[in-house]
């Protein structure tokens, strides 16, 4: 079972393992327009993290957070 995600764990997440090819978070998050809803975006962000080479559950949920704020 993962912790609580942790925003600030999330940034340096990003940096280590997404900043090589998504430089801008902002652009990261802009696909995400049709997400209207917290739940929407969290849902979308899975999808596509599942896609993507994060380092682990944790990470992701980090990560997902730490974006959400932006």
């Amino acid at each position: 079972m993962a912790a609580t995600p942790d925003p600030a764990a999330g940034a340096a997440a990003y940096q280590k393992a997404c900043a090589r090819c998504h430089r801008d978070p902002a652009k990261l998050v802009a696909q995400s327009a049709g997400a209207r809803t917290a739940e929407d975006f969290a849902a979308w962000l899975s999808a596509y993290l599942a896609t993507h080479h994060t380092p682990g559950p944790q990470a992701a949920a980090d990560i997902a957070a730490w974006l959400a704020l932006r």
